[in-house]
């Protein structure tokens, strides 16, 4: 038995006995086959079948065997046309007549020319804006703008970041703007204006000033995603709108406005530059660099000699001018970094350097060792070096006079008078008995005598042997007392 060379159906030769089961394997074979090539084709209900794409494309083009022949050849001279585009579109490196570029369903970028006869006039101020139609967006819009002098001066540009995050039409999450860079002369004439998110849009305006009319190329970089309703990027920048207004006045949006200024930190990093030479290091009272190092003598400060600074300079207007400016200088090299300033102005001069941070760190610290030993002098002991808040809380704790009352006793033939727990070594003391049949006085005044304590009992002088101490005192009398335990009140100072 031989097979069909495409579908495998069962061939029986002429020797061969007819069998059911032959016939059974090709009549399945092909039932599947028809049934495949049927379901491919459809009967045009499907909306996606080959009948119903034929249908389609018929009531698009037409009936392609009405068509005459030149119209048959136009058509393909068309479609030829558009695939050329389209490859001229992409064509790297090739100028091809668009200002559009797509660089994926979330990026594009488009370029917008104004020649300058848009603008009303010359009378007042002016707004540009660009409206995008997106109403839920998030991601980043880039503007780059760039412009001519020929009526005024307004050459360079600017170029604009916006981080917007937008959802649904009033529901504004994220809008910040940063100029990123914008010449002197650009921003005297135009002045970025803040992004506005009317419903469904967002627009992208400048200003311009009365005096301005000119050449502008705007270049918008757009990535993100916008959603409801969903659209590529491209899609939206394709249908963006070019809208120019006259403002109604001369000083509109606060024109003369400030110049706009660059936004961004830059944290740059200074190199100083080596510009010594056989005759020494660079004077900074002349150099006009930004940043350099030197150890002239006008970069010390009283007291030093030979120190190496890094100076950076700040100038007025621009960056070389010989007028107002401030230095600021640091340690080149050492065990302590150390830093100070001054300033220039044409009808001043220069100002003395600033104190640099290790003189006034001597400063301090020398002034702290004097407090310290004063507060010492005062009877509270305070480490020259001791930290400012132990100096607070030994200063808390002077005082100059202190009293209270005791209880004196007899004790081995002597009547004994004891004050302890004080915070200091009194310098004068005198206490006295209440009244009872004893009368005790006593007094002592070191700056009169430290070697006599003076004591009264009953009128008459008595000898006694006494102790001064911090803390405290104790005098013992060599006279009885009838009232052991009775009370007497002291006073002492510092």
């Amino acid at each position: 038995m031989q097979n069909t060379p495409n579908y495998k159906l069962n061939k029986p030769e002429g020797n061969d006995y007819a069998k059911i089961e032959s016939l059974n394997e090709n009549a399945d074979i092909i039932d599947e086959e028809l049934k495949r090539i049927s379901k491919a084709i459809g009967n045009g209900s499907a909306g996606n079948d080959i009948l119903s794409r034929l249908d389609t494309l018929e009531k698009r083009v037409g009936n392609l065997n009405n068509l005459e022949t030149t119209e048959k050849a136009n058509l393909v001279a068309a479609i030829n046309e558009v695939r050329k585009s389209a490859i001229n579109a992409w064509q790297k490196g090739d100028y091809n007549d668009t200002s559009i570029t797509n660089l994926g369903n979330h990026t594009a970028k488009r370029c917008f020319h104004i020649n300058g006869t848009e603008w009303a006039g010359t009378t007042n101020v002016e707004i540009c804006w660009i409206r995008i139609p997106v109403a839920t967006f998030s991601g980043i819009i880039k503007v780059t703008y760039s412009s001519f002098w020929n009526v005024a001066d307004a050459s360079g540009g600017a170029v604009v970041v916006y981080q917007v995050g937008r959802y649904g039409n009033n529901a504004v999450q994220l809008n910040s703007q940063v100029i990123e860079s914008i010449s002197p002369n650009f921003a005297q004439t135009y002045s970025i204006r803040p992004l506005n998110t009317p419903e469904g849009f967002i627009d992208i305006g400048i200003n311009k000033a009365p005096t301005g009319k000119g050449f502008m190329e705007i270049t918008v970089e757009i990535q993100g995603i916008a959603v409801n309703p969903s659209k590529s990027m491209f899609e939206a920048l394709e249908q963006a709108t070019l809208h120019f207004a006259d403002r109604g006045s001369p000083t509109a949006d606060g024109y003369p406005w400030t110049p706009q200024k660059s936004e961004v930190d830059f944290k740059q990093t200074y190199v100083a530059i080596d510009k010594s030479t056989s005759g020494g290091y660079p004077d900074p009272n002349t150099i006009l660099d930004s940043a350099f190092i030197t150890n002239h003598a006008n970069a010390m400060s009283p007291g030093e000699s030979n120190k190496f600074y890094f100076i950076d300079q700040i100038f007025y207007g621009k960056i070389g001018s010989n007028h107002a400016r401030s230095q600021f200088a640091r340690s080149y090299a050492g065990p302590n970094a150390d830093f100070k300033s001054r300033h220039y102005h044409p009808n001043e001069g220069w100002s003395p350097w600033t104190p640099s941070m290790q003189q006034l760190f001597q400063s301090v610290s020398n002034g702290k060792a004097v407090v310290n030993q004063a507060v010492t002098d005062m009877g509270i002991y305070t480490a020259p070096d001791a930290p400012f808040a132990t100096t607070a809380n030994n200063i808390r704790l002077l005082s100059t006079t202190k009293k209270g009352t005791g209880n004196y006793f007899y004790e081995g033939a002597q009547t004994v008078f004891r004050v302890t727990g004080l915070d200091f070594t009194p310098k004068v003391i005198t206490f006295r008995t209440r009244p009872t049949t004893d009368r005790f006085w006593g007094s002592y005044n070191a700056d009169f005598t430290t070697s006599e304590f003076q004591v009264t009992a009953n009128g008459a002088s008595h000898g006694n042997v006494f102790s001064v101490f911090y803390g405290g005192f104790e005098v013992r009398v060599a006279h009885p007392t009838v009232n052991s335990g009775a009370m007497f009140d002291w006073f002492v100072s510092k």
